[in-house]
């Protein structure tokens, strides 16, 4: 029961660990390329903007799950 309890605990941190992650990548993104991924993908559909942040956010969960320990 202890060790189930452990990777519980550990998979709730280490998926905390990759949201706070993810948001990080997202603002340096955001100050790095001056272009408005929020407004441009909600408020003027823009497609290819949507399909961008979609290939960071996969190219981020690939690299995310190769280094954080199993």
């Amino acid at each position: 029961m202890l060790g189930f309890l452990q990777n519980v605990i550990g998979a709730i941190f280490y998926s905390g660990l990759s949201i706070v992650i993810f948001f990080v990548a997202y603002r340096i993104l955001e100050i790095l390329i001056p272009f408005e991924f929020e407004r441009k993908i909600a408020e003027e559909n823009n497609t290819a903007a949507g399909i961008f942040v979609a290939g960071l956010f996969i190219a981020l969960s690939i690299l995310i799950a190769t280094t954080l320990p199993h």
